[in-house]
């Protein structure tokens, strides 16, 4: 049986649609239905928070009774996520935010979707549904992929995609952005994201400083920019951007592999990931830029109204990083992106290989090499049959000295949940390859009565 622990108390309901009043509010157990006047039924869970950090994961398009059900393998990659966290001993909360296709009439995930993530005390959001047409779905995708700013009953959210696995505890970040640590203060600025091989940021991985001046501001570029060139009216302006020239304002981007480009050319320029960088670099003008070679601290010039370079680090080796000294990663990505620079196994956790950083490969340095992720569909971990000997080499993996890859850790984390935790988490691999029945013998696993999915 899937043991479903007590949830915390339920706050207050919080609407996820800006267009619509709240007409009636009905309590249901663990989270909050709200009726609005259009009809529409959001159910969200509000408890109170037990930490003032969470990590936020984002998963769109799920609908419980389509023929192809491919959303159920992001549940299991969150719960194998925060099985990892907590076994690093993270104290922040988890929540997990999802977006329906219209379809689904109920508006929910199946009961014993909700179960499983309960029983990892992972708490659940549901956005609006995505609306028919592509210009009003990639509208409303847009419009509410920043619905995480307005979280503001937390000091730092850190957000992340459905298809991103940790490898090592990120709460470090949390901490260098809030209050610091060792009793310094923090060297991270209120929002911090990730730089891309290919492109400034990565909209997939983005410690945000939720508040409704970030969340109006968001809001308003969307609603002034969006219409000009929804259902591709007319392209995206590549010059300007969300708003800003490069040219003009004597500027550039740069990533972890191009540098000093004048246009908004990037990968995702035009989605959410564009606006992300807009957004924090020059709206709100308080931002840090993480790249494999140095960290950058954006913030307002004399002004108010440019943005300026406030402290700049160069990182030369994973020694060099300010997040070396929390980086406590004891996983397979370390061994995996360094074994290119290396080819050796015994130099962890600092390989003398990696003494002169590729820029365009920031896989050895943290926090790029504390998480995988599996971006691309051939890149799925779920989407491949388990390695032939992930059951023969069972390890520890929260304390051997030689750490598996990120393809063990997801099967081993996933057999731990099976066996110690009694979640039967494998119904939600059939969508991918035939039964359970398959799982059960690929993985060397034993019948166990557990709730079952349909």
């Amino acid at each position: 049986e899937v043991v479903v622990k007590p949830a915390q108390s339920v706050g207050q309901p919080t609407l996820l649609s800006t267009n619509v009043q709240t007409t009636e509010t009905v309590p249901t157990g663990a989270g909050v239905r709200v009726i609005t006047q259009d009809n529409k039924v959001l159910y969200n869970e509000t408890p109170t928070p037990t930490s003032p950090y969470a990590y936020v994961f984002m998963n769109w398009n799920a609908n419980p009774y389509a023929e192809n059900i491919g959303y159920r393998p992001y549940i299991a990659n969150m719960l194998i996520s925060v099985k990892i966290l907590r076994a690093l001993n993270s104290t922040a909360d988890f929540v997990a935010v999802f977006r329906l296709d219209s379809p689904v009439i109920d508006r929910r995930l199946l009961p014993q979707e909700e179960a499983l993530l309960h029983a990892m005390n992972i708490q659940i959001r549901y956005l609006p549904q995505e609306e028919p047409s592509f210009a009003t779905r990639m509208y409303s995708h847009f419009f509410h992929k920043f619905y995480t700013y307005s979280m503001i009953e937390y000091k730092r959210v850190l957000v992340l995609d459905g298809d991103i696995l940790p490898l090592g505890s990120l709460d470090y970040m949390f901490h260098l952005s809030d209050g610091g640590l060792d009793g310094q203060p923090p060297p991270l600025k209120h929002h911090v994201m990730l730089a891309g091989i290919l492109e400034p940021v990565n909209g997939g991985f983005v410690l945000e400083t939720p508040s409704m001046v970030a969340y109006d501001r968001a809001q308003g570029l969307i609603r002034k920019y969006w219409p000009t060139w929804a259902g591709w009216a007319r392209p995206f302006d590549y010059q300007l951007g969300w708003g800003h020239n490069f040219t003009e304002q004597g500027d550039c981007w740069e990533s972890n592999q191009h540098t000093n480009k004048t246009n908004w050319a990037f990968l995702g320029a035009w989605t959410d990931q564009g606006l992300q960088y807009y957004l924090l670099k020059y709206v709100l003008r308080d931002f840090t830029q993480v790249l494999a070679g140095k960290i950058v601290n954006f913030g307002p010039g004399p002004d108010g109204n440019t943005t300026i370079v406030e402290k700049e680090w160069k990182v030369g080796s994973r020694a060099d990083s300010i997040f070396a000294n929390y980086s406590h990663m004891p996983f397979g990505k370390i061994w995996e992106r360094c074994q290119l620079f290396t080819g050796r196994w015994e130099e962890y956790p600092f390989p003398k290989g990696v003494s002169k950083l590729n820029p365009a490969w920031p896989g050895c340095v943290p926090p790029y090499s504390e998480f995988d992720h599996f971006s691309a569909k051939s890149n799925k971990v779920w989407k491949h049959p388990p390695p032939l000997n992930v059951r023969r080499g069972m390890m520890n993996a929260f304390r051997d000295s030689k750490p598996p890859t990120s393809t063990f850790l997801w099967w081993q984390t996933l057999i731990r949940l099976y066996e110690e935790d009694e979640l039967d988490i494998l119904h939600l691999l059939a969508s991918v390859k035939n039964s359970t029945s398959y799982w059960k013998k690929a993985l060397g696993l034993n019948d166990r009565n557990r709730t079952t999915l349909p």
